[in-house]
């Protein structure tokens, strides 16, 4: 099922007559689709661990002004490192817009790895 491509997936669900989850799963694609071209820095087509390095920086600086008493998550060069493990589904070190929409709308256990407990402040720098 892993191996199957992204677009056979979308194909297989919009043909088996459920209009509704047809378009949903195309409203996902575009959503992933958007995701994916915000993470791609470099706008190489692929997700490198250069390119989610940068993205988590950006998302630990903005969340440092998230008002005091607000829940606060450092991302950290592990946390990178996690995701790529669990989205490089060839593990050529890079992710395909394919492997990053199959993983994640085929696979649950990607809210686990972007939801696991924030590491200690003290390993929270993100720098290549």
């Amino acid at each position: 099922e892993q191996s199957k491509s992204i677009n056979e997936r979308f194909s297989s669900i919009s043909m088996s007559g459920d209009e509704h989850q047809a378009e949903e799963v195309f409203r996902m694609r575009r959503e992933l689709n958007l995701l994916f071209n915000v993470l791609d820095v470099d706008a190489s087509g692929t997700l490198t661990r250069q390119d989610l390095i940068y993205s988590v920086d950006v998302l630990n600086k903005m969340n440092a002004k998230v008002p005091n008493g607000q829940k606060k998550r450092k991302f950290t060069k592990q946390d990178v490192d996690k995701l790529l493990k669990h989205l490089d589904v060839d593990g050529n070190g890079s992710i395909t817009f394919a492997e990053f929409a199959a993983t994640l709308m085929q696979n649950e256990s990607t809210r686990d790895v972007l939801a696991s407990p924030p590491t200690s402040p003290r390993n929270s720098g993100i720098s290549s």
